[in-house]
């Protein structure tokens, strides 16, 4: 419990009773909380000099160091626990198919997906290459599942994908195998894009319900026993704003290895993404790059990883005009052909940010 309280960002970052209203941040305390946030431990010399210089009691001085901080190995601590948080990745460490190579490729699976990330930030590459980038880093062992060949040894290196079976983040088998079960699973990849890329509300199925498949056809495809699943009135309302867009991801099996039968038959990967973006309409699309490429410009994606690491920064939810206001700066950012790191300093830089709430 103690070791919990002395790594915890509160211990450092008080903001405690005392007349309601907002008051900054003295120069210490916005280094400590820029530190947890970026490297997720105390400050380095450099920051807290600039702490006693008076620098951080500017925004161009804020920036300095995050940009000084981003670009260093020391920020990869936050960099990683933010992607593990959003993209679930410690879930591999645990989970269990019934495929064989599996078991072996996992924690690589996760290795290409901390390398990808951590890359977006210190190439300050456009955030956009999250969905769009066509590079990637494998070993022997990863290199199997994308079908590479000439990649030998254990070591990752950089390599180029062909851009038309994968690209990004929603192609990579860690992201795809977390969010399946032994079989692709349209619910659960559906799900992550509605909640974590367009921030919406998703129930949890009313209680009783049998989530379970259809097992009318054993020899049907993931897809068709889906379609009936949803034949169910009670399922349908929420699986409506789910299914449609994890069918765009039948090209991938359970462990993201790309195919492009199942069951002797051939995939249909055609998807909806419903009631989407401004003026509300229906996207169609067939399989995953078309949809990446309408995350990547997406005002709606854009405001939603906004907010993500708003909330990962703070460690609360927006509750107010004023933190909105500093919401609509960050996706500004993202709206441009703006990083990462970009987007990072806005935050550290906005009132939300620089100023303790009482």
């Amino acid at each position: 419990m103690i070791q919990s309280v002395l790594q915890s960002p509160a211990f450092y970052v008080i903001e405690a009773s005392g007349p309601a209203g907002l008051s900054p941040l003295s120069p210490y305390q916005l280094a400590t909380r820029l530190s947890y946030f970026l490297t997720r431990s105390t400050p380095d010399r450099e920051l807290l000099a600039a702490a006693t210089s008076g620098s951080l009691s500017s925004p161009t001085g804020i920036e300095a160091e995050v940009r000084r901080l981003v670009s260093s190995p020391k920020a990869h601590g936050g960099i990683d626990d933010f992607f593990n948080q959003w993209l679930a990745l410690d879930v591999l460490d645990g989970d269990q198919k019934p495929i064989p190579e599996y078991a072996g490729a996992r924690q690589d699976m996760k290795t290409e997906t901390r390398l990808f990330t951590e890359a977006l930030f210190s190439d300050a590459q456009p955030w956009s290459n999250l969905f769009l980038g066509t590079s990637t880093f494998v070993n022997e062992n990863l290199a199997g599942f994308y079908g590479l060949p000439g990649v030998t040894g254990p070591d990752f290196r950089v390599v180029q994908l062909d851009g038309v079976r994968r690209r990004g983040m929603l192609t990579q088998p860690s992201f795809l195998a977390i969010r399946a079960h032994s079989a692709s699973s349209p619910v659960l990849r559906g799900r992550f894009v509605r909640a974590s890329l367009l921030c919406s509300d998703i129930p949890p199925p009313p209680p009783g319900i049998n989530i379970s498949l259809s097992e009318t056809d054993p020899n049907g495809t993931t897809r068709e026993r889906y379609v009936a699943h949803r034949a169910n009135p009670a399922c349908a309302a929420c699986h409506a704003l789910m299914d449609p867009i994890g069918f765009g991801f039948e090209h991938f099996d359970a462990v993201g290895r790309y195919r492009d039968t199942e069951e002797g038959k051939p995939i249909d990967a055609t998807g909806t993404l419903s009631n989407f973006d401004q003026p509300p309409g229906d996207f169609q699309f067939d399989g995953v790059l078309p949809l990446s490429m309408k995350m990547a410009t997406s005002p709606t994606v854009q405001s939603c990883l906004a907010r993500q690491w708003f909330e990962f920064a703070l460690l609360r939810e927006p509750i107010d005009d004023l933190d909105q206001c500093s919401l609509a700066r960050m996706a500004t950012v993202l709206g441009g052909a703006g990083s990462f790191a970009d987007l990072v300093v806005q935050l550290a830089t906005s009132d939300a940010f620089r100023y303790a709430r009482w």
